[in-house]
Formats: structure tokens, sequence, C-alpha cells
């Protein structure tokens, strides 16, 4: 059913809209009344938000919350304009937040983003080339939809890095396997970074082929806080995906020791360590950590946080300016 949604406490969409007629809408004055007409209905096909809900606590962004993180609706059909006389950053905000949520759904990856240059060499095999002038911040932490295997045609000084693992050196002739669904990220070398990628259709389960399942010499300290001190990788840079079990297991392994003054910490250090991070809760009968951001879609800078309030575990959601 396609039908228009029209939420505000006071006015008729005629006030907003001169032209248009009372009866083609769908009139709502709360944010219950929105969500049950949804509900009941399906997505409109276009929605107009207010945002001050009258003298309730409830607003229009919160409406908006609710299709993004509650419905995780379908909206890539949907038309929306905010017409709030509180011009204080909601229109923008609800804007954003719907849009982004719409570039999630299409899921469109352009090619002129990608930070390498690929040509198909046979079928499921891909040669890719990073460029020396690639800005190492394009390179970030992501997985793949099937298994692969990677054979280094040219590489000086690059490294490839799979999630709760140190990086390793890319040698030139050697093939490396990064399992499906594994966070992995490449970070940058000196001159150009030319590889096969062989995109696998069977599952390969023979853990020998990991290159990172190597073993490490016991000390009185991690491999993990050897290897960041050795490199004098403070806390706030370390090599691992923040919210990762390795992160997690460092921070938990230096804020031991700061505890017991064996270890000096920079500012950025001692925030984190004194911080819950590292730490973990139960929220709604699943286990998560405390005190890190977690990036909601990849294609919009929206995060969530579970924060420890005074013994109630709470979720936060926020967006990255």
């Amino acid at each position: 059913m396609s039908y228009k949604l029209f939420l505000d406490d006071l006015r008729m969409p005629t006030d907003v809209y001169p032209d248009t007629d009372n009866n083609s809408w769908i009139i709502v004055r709360t944010l219950t009344d929105f969500k049950n007409t949804i509900k009941e209905k399906g997505i409109p096909s276009y929605i107009s938000f207010d945002n001050d809900l009258g003298d309730s606590m409830e607003e229009g962004k919160d409406a908006a919350k609710w299709l993004v993180f509650e419905k995780e609706a379908d909206i890539r059909n949907m038309d929306f304009k905010v017409h709030s006389a509180n011009v204080g950053g909601v229109r923008e905000y609800i804007k954003s937040l719907l849009d982004n949520w719409k570039k999630h759904l299409n899921s469109e990856i352009n090619e002129s983003t990608l930070p390498f240059k690929e040509e198909n060499v046979r079928p499921d095999i891909f040669k890719r080339t990073f460029s020396r002038g690639l800005d190492g911040y394009e390179l970030k932490w992501h997985t793949d939809n099937e298994d692969r295997k990677v054979k280094v045609i040219q590489s000086s000084d690059w490294k490839i890095q799979l999630d709760n693992e140190l990086p390793q050196t890319f040698y030139e002739g050697k093939e490396y396997f990064i399992p499906k669904g594994v966070f992995h990220r490449v970070i940058k070398g000196e001159g150009d970074l030319v590889v096969e990628v062989h995109k696998l259709k069977t599952s390969k389960s023979n853990k020998e082929q990991n290159v990172f399942s190597e073993s490490f010499r016991p000390g009185t300290i991690s491999e993990n806080l050897s290897y960041h001190i050795k490199n004098q990788l403070p806390l706030n840079e370390s090599v691992f995906r923040i919210g990762s079990d390795a992160w997690l297991n460092l921070v938990n392994e230096v804020r031991e020791l700061y505890n017991s003054g064996k270890i000096e910490l920079n500012e950025d250090e001692k925030f984190i360590v004194e911080s819950n991070a590292g730490k973990k809760a139960i929220y709604k009968n699943k286990e998560v950590p405390l005190d890190v951001p977690n990036k909601l879609y990849e294609n919009a800078n929206l995060y969530e946080v579970y924060v420890d309030d005074e013994g109630t575990i709470k979720r936060l959601v926020f967006e990255e300016e």
C-alpha cells in the first residue's frame, strides 16, 4: 500500500504543503501512532517529519531512529522531508541518518573509491595494483564473502594483518590464505603492491594454509604487547582493530600492568585503561564489550557503544561528524 505519512502534534499537511489535500495523508500525532501505522500499513512512500511532539519527551528524530535502529526498515523507495520549525541541527540529523541508511541498504560500492586498480585475468582470479601514492588511511579493515588466496607479485615491505593477529610481511612469490568473514587489512609499504586474488568457490578448512597461525615463545608479557613495545607503538595506536579480541586482551593486560605500577603510559593510553574498555557485560542476554565504539554500517558514519551507567548497561548510538 502506497501512502504518505505526516508526523506533527499540531499542524495539518496543508499548513506545510498548501497545494496538497489533507485527505491524501495519514496524519499521526505521536511516536506510538507513527510506529503502529507503519507496523500495520508498511513503509510509506513519503514521510514528513515534525520534531517537537508537544509536551512529551518524544521527538521526530526518535521516529527516524526507530526506523533505522529497531525496525531496520527498507526505505530505499521512500522519500521524506523534515518540516519542523526546530532548525537546531534536527533537519540535518534526520536527513543524514536516513540518507546513510539508504546507502547501506543499497550497498553500492563506487569503483572510484577502491584503493586499487583491478584486472580480471582469469575466471575468479583478479590482479590488483595498490599504488605507492596511496594514502594509508584508505586501507581499511574489511571482510570478504568468500575464502581467498592472495599471491604476491610485487611488494616492498607491504604487510597484511588478520584480525587478532600481528601484521605479517607480504613476501614476493608467496601465497596467503584469507578465510571468509575474517576482518583483515593491508598495511602500506614502499613502492607499488601487486597481488593476484583468487576468490575460492569452496570453503577451505585447512588451518595450515593460514599464514597467521604461527606459534610464539612464551614470556613474562604477551607476544602482542612485546610487539607494541618493540615497535614503540602506544596503546592508542595499536595495530589491532579496535574492539577485536586481541585489542581487548591487550587493553586488559596493559591495565593490569599499569595498576600494579609496572608500566608507564601516555595520557591517551591512561584514558583507555581508566575506562571500561576491555571489559565485557551482558546486554539483553548478549555479551558485549564496554566503551568500544562499533561502526554500525559500512557506508554510514553511525556507531554504537555499550556503557555502564551506574550498574545499568546501556546502548548508545551516535553519528561521527
